[in-house]
């Protein structure tokens, strides 16, 4: 028997009208980003109020002594069997010469080169905080979306242990640290509109 004007029997990726949004560039954001591509899906954009990937919890509140003391797995991002089998070669392949307990600087260089590695910095809007996100029609309609209303800020983090807080630690009100970052005037606000999202609150404390 033959079956003819089917390219495969594989059910369709659902498209939805809008990109997906992913809010946080830390180790959640981008693992959900990796899933996504992982998956045939590469209309996304992730957005950081900081200007690097990282998050909030190795970006600001780790220090140079600060040490991952986990299973090997839990930090290295492009781990698990969808990254790190034989033949893979991205990221230098399965990460076995890593260290078992990384340090905050080596932690971030994961960061790094795995954005770099599987093109995910295309996808990013750094320097951006996310001020409202607004649903856009019935959250049970199918063509819903969601309405972000996004405002570039200005580089505002710490490299260096010690010295006086910066003014988003200062500045900490109920709106968490996003009150405290300074709007960058040389880049305009933007609406953003996607089907749907996810957030990462900064090391589960700080919207």
């Amino acid at each position: 028997m033959s079956v003819r004007g089917i390219d495969s029997f594989k059910a369709d990726l659902h498209k939805y009208p809008h990109p997906y949004g992913i809010i946080g560039a830390g180790y959640n954001g981008i693992k959900a980003a990796l899933f996504l591509q992982k998956d045939g899906q590469t209309d996304f954009t992730i957005f950081d109020r900081y200007d690097r990937v990282g998050g909030h919890a190795w970006l600001e509140s780790a220090n140079k002594t600060t040490r991952l003391q986990t299973e090997f797995s839990a930090y290295h991002l492009w781990y698990g069997e969808e990254w790190s089998v034989e033949g893979v070669k991205k990221c230098g392949g399965p990460p076995r010469d890593w260290e078992m307990w990384p340090s905050r600087d080596r932690i971030l260089e994961h960061f790094d080169l795995c954005v770099q590695e599987y093109g995910l910095l295309a996808h990013c809007q750094l320097g951006v905080n996310v001020e409202l996100a607004e649903l856009q029609g019935k959250l049970t309609d199918e063509d819903r979306s969601f309405r972000f209303a996004c405002q570039p800020v200005l580089p505002n983090r710490k490299d260096e242990q010690g010295g006086t807080k910066l003014a988003h630690q200062t500045k900490t009100t109920s709106e968490g640290y996003a009150a405290g970052f300074t709007p960058d005037k040389s880049r305009e606000a933007f609406i953003f509109t996607c089907s749907c999202f996810c957030i990462w609150p900064g090391n589960l404390i700080n919207p």
